[in-house]
């Protein structure tokens, strides 16, 4: 019927993939975030994934023919009511969803990362990794609003970043 797909900086995925895959820099988080070929799961046991590059992920996904809702992760961080109102919106083009104020709150404060780490930390959430160095977990809600390029990216690899994304970055706002 339709995609939802949730979008994000480029530059504050470097930090995310250097945790849940653990990564040990920089580096090789960029050769991952640019990789076209990348797949994942082919030498565990689970299901094989083709992920690319973010910009090939990103314009994949834009391409689908029809319904195409697109939202910035960055949005639902700092405008969640109103991100939380358009998506409720774009479902009801398919099925009736109906919510009230409260329902709205209930919403926001049960997906809020503070609520969604606590979860995990209980074991209520599947996506954590293995750390390949001490065989610990590397938790999958890991920085939360704290993820901030700006603070965590060296000059040089985000110049890179905005070099060979700069066209869907502009398109997105993100420059």
């Amino acid at each position: 019927i339709g995609v939802i797909y949730i979008v994000r900086d480029p530059r504050n995925i470097v930090t995310s993939l250097k945790n849940h895959f653990g990564l040990s820099d920089d580096e090789a988080a960029l050769r991952f975030l640019f990789d076209e070929d990348l797949t994942i799961g082919l030498d565990e046991n689970k299901v094989p994934q083709l992920l690319s590059s973010w910009k090939n992920h990103y314009n994949s996904w834009k391409k689908f023919p029809k319904n195409n809702f697109l939202i910035k992760y960055e949005d639902l961080l700092f405008d969640t009511k109103n991100q939380i109102l358009r998506l409720i919106n774009y479902v009801n083009n398919f099925t009736k969803v109906s919510i009230s104020d409260n329902d709205l709150e209930k919403i926001i404060a049960n997906s809020s990362f503070e609520n969604l780490k606590r979860l995990e930390t209980e074991g209520m959430f599947d996506e954590n990794s293995t750390n390949k160095n001490d065989g610990g977990t590397n938790f999958f809600f890991n920085m939360g609003e704290k993820n901030d390029w700006k603070r965590l990216l060296d000059k040089k690899s985000r110049l890179l970043i905005e070099e060979k994304f700069r066209h869907e970055m502009i398109e997105l706002g993100y420059l």
